[in-house]
This record gives C-alpha cells, sequence and structure tokens, in this order.
C-alpha cells in the first residue's frame, strides 16, 4: 500500500515516531518502482535503508552523530 500513500514524508515520520527505540521498518516496494520507493524513504529525513533484499527494503532511523 505504500504506493498508494497521498503524503509518504508524513507516513513516514508517523511512523518514526511510533517505532520503538532500536525498531526498524521494513517496505515492500509494493506498485511502484524500487527507485521511487527509495527516494521517498529517503527524502523523508527520518529514515535510511539499512538493507535492500529482492522483496523489501530493511529501513532504520538515521545514526546521529556529534
Amino acid at each position: 500500500m505504500f504506493h498508494s500513500i497521498g503524503d509518504p514524508d508524513a507516513f513516514l515520520r508517523e511512523l518514526h515516531r511510533i517505532v520503538k527505540p532500536g525498531g526498524m521498518l521494513v517496505i515492500d516496494d509494493g506498485h511502484q518502482p524500487r527507485e521511487e520507493a527509495k527516494e521517498k524513504i529517503l527524502h523523508s529525513g527520518v529514515w535510511e535503508i539499512a538493507e535492500e533484499r529482492e522483496a523489501f527494503m530493511r529501513c532504520t532511523p538515521p545514526v546521529e552523530t556529534e
């Protein structure tokens, strides 16, 4: 259903808000090209892609640097 979200930034920020510390998000591209899904994830600014598999991407919050 990720492909049908009208405001992917808001959706991804909300998922980031509710995930437990140390948690992760697993996204299936759905009916969109992988590059489009990756762009949406990275554009949100609250997730980075930690692992890519053929069927999904595993995302984690970016590591904060001081």
